[in-house]
């Protein structure tokens, strides 16, 4: 049977109705949760967070430990496990502690915050070189949502370079992109003490929430695609003064290129 040709916009536009309505009740769907954080893990870092020192934060951060290590203690080597048997082509870096007021976290893919390594946007991004886990610490904070497309981000990511992260352009950029966060973004969950792993190079943002406290362990991949060098070591402290504690005790270890998926993170542990 013959459809009259009045009839097609009204069947094309219900198809897209009906196609939003499933991508609409099938969106934010919590991934199940296979990294946990042990609660003497947890008051450790609360612990030292309070009583060690800090940075002011940026970008939505009031403030921030950077690489205080806690990953490489022997207290942590169940979470070291556990991560190594889910993302078994990284290996474990460093890890970093926020404190947020609450506030959402707009989409980015991270560059000043990457660390010492060398980077190419485009590669990077298409074979998932850094990687992190992302805990919250505190209820009812921000979820985490992601968006894995490699093109998106990898053109997000040459805006954030060029202008900065939260420039004019990245701003512009991003409401030109919301129909996509809202439509295929994943939404993780919250609970606290669940680790959601993550691409840093590729899209995500942490929703509004309560005043929380987020654990981050920062992964390279293992198999030498990743770097550093004197120069990128000295770079990743002028791109972020948060990165300035690590490089002093990162640069007398490389001395030439060196690859980062095969660096001994935890000798650091004792001098940070």
């Amino acid at each position: 049977m013959e459809i009259p040709a009045l009839f097609l916009p009204a069947l094309v536009a219900g198809a897209a109705v009906g196609f939003a309505l499933v991508l609409f009740l099938s969106r934010g769907k919590p991934e199940p949760a296979s990294i946990r954080l042990a609660p003497e893990q947890r008051a450790a870092i609360q612990d030292h967070f309070r009583d060690g020192p800090t940075l002011a934060g940026s970008y939505g951060w009031s403030r921030r430990q950077y690489a205080p290590m806690h990953i490489h203690s022997k207290a942590f080597s169940s979470l070291r496990e556990q991560i190594a048997a889910q993302l078994p082509d990284h290996t474990v870096a460093f890890d970093v502690v926020f404190e947020s007021a609450g506030k959402r976290v707009d989409w980015h893919g991270d560059y000043e915050s990457l660390g010492p390594f060398a980077f190419d946007g485009v590669s990077s991004i298409r074979n998932h070189d850094f990687v992190s886990v992302h805990f919250n610490l505190t209820p009812d904070g921000g979820n985490l949502a992601t968006l894995d497309w490699p093109l998106v981000s990898t053109l997000h990511h040459f805006v954030i370079v060029k202008w900065g992260i939260y420039s004019r352009p990245h701003k512009l950029l991003n409401a030109l992109s919301r129909p996509l966060f809202w439509l295929f973004a994943t939404t993780r969950p919250n609970t606290v003490g669940v680790g959601n792993a993550f691409d840093n190079m590729r899209l995500h943002s942490v929703g509004a929430g309560a005043p929380r406290l987020s654990y981050v362990v920062r992964l390279v991949r293992k198999d030498g695609g990743v770097t550093m060098s004197p120069a990128t070591v000295a770079t990743c402290a002028s791109r972020s003064t948060a990165c300035e504690r690590l490089t002093k005790v990162l640069a007398p270890a490389v001395s030439g290129q060196t690859s980062a998926g095969t660096f001994p993170w935890a000798s650091l542990a004792a001098d940070l």
